[in-house]
């Protein structure tokens, strides 16, 4: 409840009696002592309201994994502080290793044919030009070539599908926080969208609070709030209110 109360502060000094003022006119008593006011203030006085309420991170989110596969290492613990982009989990990549390697053997080897193509290309271009062939045979030494073209395109994309695969079988932490929770452990098959680690960011908390009705015209937003938890005791934490529903 709001008390509105004014405070005034008034320090009066009394004089001094006056002595007898002598006939002969020597010095007279002291003169009379002078009179201090303060300022009138006016202010509202609140008594505090205590309420008990819920926290909960502003950030909190579940991590999925982004690819099937078999979970080789975890190197996150529950209640542990990891940073942004750090590692937590790793499946196993060799399957996906093999298939790489074999897409840039076969890369080189279509690579090597394409420069053969390409040198007889230019050599069949001369030689249709001097009429010694004909245009059939310069137009399948073209068709050849371009072939071999599309084929090193084909084996390019794969491997680039395939090193995206080894990136997304890392899972790391899309932001600074606290392992809240494994939904894994090594050895478990895991598919593409299956959570795998829970992670909160501790720094920035809500907490929402019941307020009876009676108290309701009592809180503004923006005013600041003191918090404490029973479980970190003599410690308090200033916050903002933000929203009133």
């Amino acid at each position: 409840m709001l008390r509105r109360c004014i405070i005034s502060l008034l320090f009066l000094f009394a004089p001094f009696p006056a002595a007898a003022q002598p006939e002969n006119g020597a010095d007279q008593g002291p003169p009379p002592a002078p009179v201090v006011t303060a300022v009138v203030q006016e202010m509202e006085i609140r008594s505090p309201l205590s309420l008990v309420g819920t926290a909960e991170p502003v950030t909190f989110t579940t991590i999925a994994g982004e690819v099937s596969g078999r979970v080789s290492s975890i190197s996150a613990r529950e209640g542990e502080h990891v940073d942004k982009g750090q590692s937590l989990l790793q499946l196993r990549t060799l399957p996906v290793e093999l298939e790489l390697q074999e897409s840039q053997a076969a890369l080189a080897e279509v690579q090597a044919l394409l420069e053969k193509a390409a040198d007889d290309v230019r050599r069949a271009e001369e030689l249709f030009k001097e009429g010694f062939i004909s245009e059939e045979e310069f137009q399948a030494r073209t068709t050849e070539k371009k072939a071999l073209q599309k084929q090193v395109q084909r084996i390019r994309a794969t491997m680039r599908r395939l090193s995206d695969r080894l990136d997304r079988m890392e899972v790391k932490a899309p932001f600074a926080g606290q392992i809240v929770e494994k939904k894994t452990e090594i050895g478990q098959w895991v598919d593409a969208g299956d959570p795998v680690i829970t992670l909160a960011d501790l720094s920035t908390v809500k907490i929402r609070v019941p307020v009876p009705e009676r108290h309701i015209g009592k809180i503004n937003r923006g005013e600041e709030a003191t918090v404490t938890f029973a479980g970190l005791a003599g410690l308090s934490f200033t916050g903002e209110v933000t929203t009133i529903i």
